[in-house]
């Protein structure tokens, strides 16, 4: 029931919010690129947290530093309306500065490939990705695009899960890492996904040009 709760008040709650906030973009979406900054931090702090426990890291504060930049770079860059392979240029300098930072302040180098792999990581995963989130703030028709691109998240995940609770019951499993998923969840997301984007292209045409 808890699970439920939880659905239906990011659906209900979460989802409006957000794009009200999309909606709203004064300032070249300053607001979110601020969320974003703030998720990036959280995230690569959380990652940080369960990676230390099977993992030799980097020092925390390197690693979280080094995943904020490119979210950084990336809201600098839309405010300026700057060309966006910055990120791309501040995602490599950081994952430089890992390395320099790994030859200067280690003392043994045993744990040295622990350190930047999973430095590296974290900073691809909990702080690249997310910049291109912030990169749709550049385009003509961002509110629509970043918008929508929210729904077709929220919708893949609403839709796999209630698939996954009426018909998933015989067929889950078949993912290791994830043996609560199951083909019946896999297809109901992807089919809410394609939904979206019809819908998205049926409301506006002018904006989502595609077949």
């Amino acid at each position: 029931m808890n699970k439920v709760l939880q659905r239906l008040l990011v659906f209900f709650v979460g989802l409006p919010l957000i794009i009200c906030l999309v909606w709203f973009n004064q300032f070249h979406h300053i607001a979110l690129h601020l969320l974003v900054f703030a998720s990036v931090l959280f995230a690569s702090n959380e990652l940080y947290h369960l990676l230390s426990k099977k993992f030799a890291l980097m020092s925390r504060p390197v690693v979280i530093l080094a995943s904020v930049i490119p979210a950084f770079v990336c809201a600098i860059c839309a405010f300026f309306e700057l060309n966006v392979c910055f990120i791309d240029y501040s995602f490599v300098f950081m994952l430089l500065l890992c390395m320099a930072f790994e030859v200067l302040s280690a003392q043994t180098f045993e744990n040295s490939v622990s350190h930047l792999l999973s430095s590296a990581f974290i900073i691809l995963y909990a702080g690249y990705l997310p910049s291109f989130v912030s990169r749709m703030t550049v385009h003509a028709h961002s509110r629509e695009f970043i918008a929508f691109f929210f729904l077709m998240v929220c919708m893949c995940d609403s839709i796999a899960w209630f698939f996954g609770v009426l018909f998933g019951k015989n067929n889950k499993g078949f993912i290791k890492a994830s043996p609560n998923k199951s083909v019946a969840g896999f297809i109901g997301g992807f089919a809410g996904t394609l939904i979206t984007g019809c819908l998205a292209h049926y409301f506006f045409p002018d904006v989502f040009t595609g077949s």
